[in-house]
């Protein structure tokens, strides 16, 4: 049924005003969030200007600490505790004034209210009255970026006494909590919160689904002592073959960190103890796992020079598995200074992968008659890509007039180095190149 003109004249101005009160409405709307935005920024701009002030005068000694303290007290009256939270556990400008800072944290009850990190429990009873405004509050369903927030926070203040909490945040339901957990405790790296560390190992290699990030569990290792590292021997020893997977690469990442600060073979042994030392030099590089062994074989090439280590990676070098031979070649580089690393590191030059190749030219090249020897490999060797690889190092480096100096001797030997240049196709001219380095060191004797 068609209705009159002047009906359908006024429902359509009647649509038309309601589309148009409705953009009006959501344009105020939208200016008006925007203006109240706008005053919250400059508000916490402002009291970000006042908190920093005070921060810098107390750590220059230039205010006292109880009225610096009581005007940042009235700040968080002030309804500014998310910004008074966020410049003391800032790491960036404050590094000299830690103690300062964690003072400032406590007093404030700031640590106090971090610490409040568990999970509340979901609640639906009968005698809590059921409304939309407080059900999602119930629920919790966002909780856990709080919780989060908060062990984050203990752990940039770096705040000792909260390791306990950190530990207990282990247990968290959010993975993302956990992850959060394990990043704090290795920030303050108390000795006591290790067994816990030890303990998310097996949690990782039984359930790696839900576990956290072993990327994270790792590095998290690099923050302790390596004096600690004994706690692992059981670990290492266990069947599961995924925990000591994990646990030798944890260990290499104590090692790693500390090989630098403890110099060498003598400071990683005088940390683990003789125990542990026989067990990476003696068993882990006999283990089933090709991960076991290549992380055996770092450690190894830091545990020092000797002939014991020294012969444990002349046997990893010629292992089956690639990524193990590319680690025992690059933990023997380490040992250049000695003449037998060096003759077990030339057949490695023809590898079959050519990322073994390279760590063993680049192991080679490093030492100081790196270059010379290279070049006598490179005469000695049929292998194009071997050659190749030589020549890429020598080049990279800046090297090639040091492994020609002093002059090759004979025409035989800088013709056979000429053809294999030029037979490799580096450049058009790289014969005529080779001819006038011949010329210039005066070597004779050709057709």
């Amino acid at each position: 049924m068609w209705l009159p003109a002047n009906q359908l004249i006024d429902a359509v101005c009647l649509a038309l005003v309601t589309v148009f009160g409705g953009v009006v409405v959501l344009a105020c709307a939208a200016v008006g969030q925007r203006v109240k935005s706008d005053r919250k920024t400059r508000k916490r701009e402002r009291c970000r200007i006042r908190v920093e002030s005070v921060l810098q005068g107390l750590i220059g000694q230039t205010q006292d600490y109880a009225a610096g303290l009581n005007l940042l007290r009235q700040e968080l009256r002030n309804r500014g505790a998310a910004t008074v939270a966020s410049i003391l556990v800032a790491e960036n400008g404050w590094k000299h004034g830690l103690e300062v800072r964690q003072r400032l944290a406590r007093d404030l009850g700031l640590v106090q209210a971090w610490q409040q990190v568990q999970p509340r429990a979901i609640c639906l009873s009968a005698q809590h009255q059921f409304s939309w405004r407080n059900l999602a509050g119930r629920l919790n369903l966002f909780s856990f970026l709080a919780r989060a927030k908060k062990i984050d926070n203990l752990g940039r203040i770096r705040y000792q006494p909260s390791w306990p909490v950190l530990a207990e945040a282990l247990d968290d339901p959010s993975p993302d909590v956990r992850e959060v957990a394990i990043r704090s405790l290795a920030a303050l790296g108390e000795s006591a919160s290790f067994p816990c560390l030890v303990k998310q190992l097996r949690v990782a290699a039984a359930f790696p689904e839900s576990a956290a990030p072993e990327r994270v569990l790792k590095a998290a290792f690099a923050r302790f002592p390596l004096r600690l590292a004994s706690q692992l021997m059981p670990l290492l020893q266990d069947s599961n073959v995924r925990l000591r997977v994990l646990t030798s690469q944890a260990l290499r990442e104590m090692a790693a960190a500390a090989h630098a600060e403890l110099r060498g073979a003598s400071g990683l042994a005088n940390e683990t103890g003789q125990e542990l030392t026989e067990l990476v030099l003696n068993r882990l590089p006999e283990d089933e796992s090709p991960e076991v062994r290549a992380a055996a074989a770092d450690l190894a090439g830091w545990y020092g020079e000797d002939a014991k280590t020294r012969r444990k990676l002349m046997r990893l070098i010629n292992d089956q598995e690639w990524f193990v031979r590319l680690h025992a070649v690059r933990a023997l580089g380490q040992q250049r200074g000695a003449e037998s690393a060096v003759t077990h590191l030339l057949p490695c030059v023809t590898d079959r992968n050519w990322r073994v190749r390279e760590a063993a030219v680049q192991a080679i090249g490093s030492g100081q008659d790196g270059p010379r020897q290279l070049l006598s490999a490179f005469l000695e060797t049929e292998d194009r890509y071997a050659r190749e690889q030589i020549m890429e190092e020598l080049r990279v480096s800046g090297r090639l007039a040091q492994a020609e100096s002093p002059p090759l001797t004979g025409y035989e030997a800088k013709k056979l180095m000429a053809d294999a240049i030029a037979d490799m196709g580096r450049t058009p001219s790289a014969r005529t190149m080779a001819a006038n380095r011949m010329a210039k060191d005066g070597v004779s004797g050709g057709p």
